[in-house]
């Protein structure tokens, strides 16, 4: 009898509501590619990206959650996971990739990318 029940890794999976890392991938990709066109071997995104909005833009409210799933302060494992898997997918890629509370904003992180 086939099973009917999802396996822990798979229910994981299904709750890290994919779009939010695919969409935080791409814009820290993209990231890299203009810094890297520009001749940098680093980026610090403070502002461009879901997960590191600034108080006066749409979405700082969600990036402040990841910020507080970061630091401890909020039990978020869903948002906790997400994160991890955008440092893995970097890291696999090679890169250096770091987050550090944003002091523009200290309510929310920013994202360090090198290579």
């Amino acid at each position: 009898m086939s099973r009917v029940m999802l396996t822990a890794s798979e229910a994981r999976l299904k709750s890290l509501q994919d779009i939010y890392v695919l969409r935080e991938i791409r814009d820290l990709e993209e990231e890299v590619i203009l810094a890297a066109a520009a001749g940098e071997v680093e980026v610090i995104i403070t502002t461009t990206s879901t997960m590191t909005k600034n108080i006066s833009e749409s979405g700082y409210l969600l990036a402040t959650e990841y910020f507080n799933a970061w630091n401890g302060t909020r039990d978020d494992r869903q948002k906790t996971l997400q994160m991890s898997k955008i440092i893995q997918y970097f890291s696999d890629l090679g890169y250096t990739i770091e987050r550090q509370i944003n002091p523009g904003t200290q309510t929310t992180f920013q994202w360090i990318l090198a290579w």
